[in-house]
């Protein structure tokens, strides 16, 4: 059973930090207030992974790759495991994780086109830098080695069947 180190899971969760971090301050260069709600939209994005999938995984309440099993525990109450690939828990999380990643790319590039400025392009490239790059390693290297995925889990199935 692999249980993450804390360097795991620290870097983990400082890169996804880092996205939301970068992406708020892109959205913020557009428009403050969007900046805002973006943020906030993060923060649900992290709850409702914490709600809908981690309370059916196998490491709730263990150290997962990026510590949120431990977390969810904090928050929610375990669900059953076999929930954890039901559409009504995977879709809702996907596509905000969906919104939480493309959004400052659409709006870094929009900003670049419609209103450039080596500020925007500074804020888009360490989106790219701190935000993008680093999540595809993430994600192959925890994925690799969790114990859910070889349980089931779409991501999992995906890269490594």
């Amino acid at each position: 059973m692999e249980i993450y180190s804390r360097k795991i899971i620290c870097t983990n969760l400082l890169f996804t930090f880092l996205s939301y971090f970068f992406g708020t301050i892109v959205i913020y260069s557009l428009n403050s207030i969007a900046g805002i709600f973006y943020a906030i939209f993060c923060i649900l994005t992290i709850f409702l992974s914490l709600k809908l999938r981690c309370t059916y995984c196998f490491y709730y309440g263990k150290r997962c790759g990026f510590g949120f099993g431990i977390l969810s525990k904090v928050f929610f109450s375990q669900g059953e495991s076999k929930e954890f690939n039901n559409p009504k828990n995977v879709i809702p999380v996907l596509l905000f994780s969906l919104v939480t990643s493309l959004l400052p790319l659409i709006v870094g590039v929009t900003l670049l086109i419609v209103n450039f400025s080596i500020l925007h392009l500074v804020y888009f490239i360490l989106y790219i830098l701190f935000g993008v790059i680093p999540n595809f390693f993430i994600r192959s290297k925890s994925c690799a080695k969790c114990e859910q995925g070889k349980l089931g889990c779409p991501a999992y199935d995906k890269k490594f069947q």
